[in-house]
């Protein structure tokens, strides 16, 4: 999975009344299962869920249950690609979220993997839905079963090969995502939509990221945003 967004604003709408809609809701999300992360980011060595597997683990327990989702796409008056998600209930209640992204490249390519990239993460966000935790499995392990994750230092991937530029292109395009946020709620859509690339970075990297986003975030809780 390669940088193809720069930052993510959602927002949500309801419909009037939601009672119906809730309590089928409960019952598709006590179908959910853990979703299979099948597919490896060659440049990080980090795994992910595909758009297909997301599909084929959320719609089975929602369309059991009587909703459907509808994904959208479109583009606004910002340049941002969006993708509206629309899941709708027999009843007629309804929830719909709006993903707003900017893709880092504007040509068609960089514009449908980010309609991709927003599909994914919207299903998944809106079903309650968790990939498969490999971090937490090696987390459970004993001290001495774990191998030690290799560390790069940061001067590192200034020698040059095109991996490393990537790495470094990757931490400056996320920095910018977490100072572009306003409040908790898009720093919230910006950490799941980036959780599997900041885990596949250089520990360096990646510390320097979280340190970031944790000040971020407590500038907009004191600022109630």
């Amino acid at each position: 999975m390669d940088t193809i967004i720069k930052n993510v604003v959602e927002t949500v709408r309801w419909s009037e009344t939601r009672t119906e809609f809730a309590k089928s809701f409960v019952k598709a999300q006590q179908s959910l299962g853990i979703v299979a992360k099948n597919q490896t980011n060659p440049h990080f060595r980090s795994k992910y869920a595909d758009l297909s597997n997301v599909l084929d683990a959320v719609l089975p327990p929602l369309n059991d249950n009587g909703f459907s989702l509808i994904q959208s796409p479109a583009a606004d008056d910002q340049g941002r690609v969006t993708v509206t998600t629309l899941v709708l209930h027999t009843s007629g209640e309804w929830m719909e979220s709006t993903l707003a992204m900017k893709p880092v490249k504007a040509d068609p390519q960089g514009i449908g993997s980010c309609i991709t990239y927003g599909r994914r993460y919207a299903a998944l966000a809106i079903a309650g839905a968790a990939p498969d935790d490999d971090d937490g499995n090696a987390a459970s392990k004993r001290p001495d079963q774990r191998k030690a994750p290799p560390r790069a230092e940061v001067g590192a991937l200034d020698q040059g090969d095109r991996s490393n530029r990537e790495v470094k292109d990757l931490f400056n395009n996320l920095k910018n995502g977490i100072m572009s946020c306003n409040s908790v709620a898009e720093l919230e859509a910006w950490k799941d939509a980036w959780s599997d690339d900041l885990q596949g970075m250089p520990a360096d990297y990646a510390d320097s990221l979280r340190g970031e986003y944790a000040r971020k975030r407590d500038e907009a809780r004191s600022a109630g945003r």
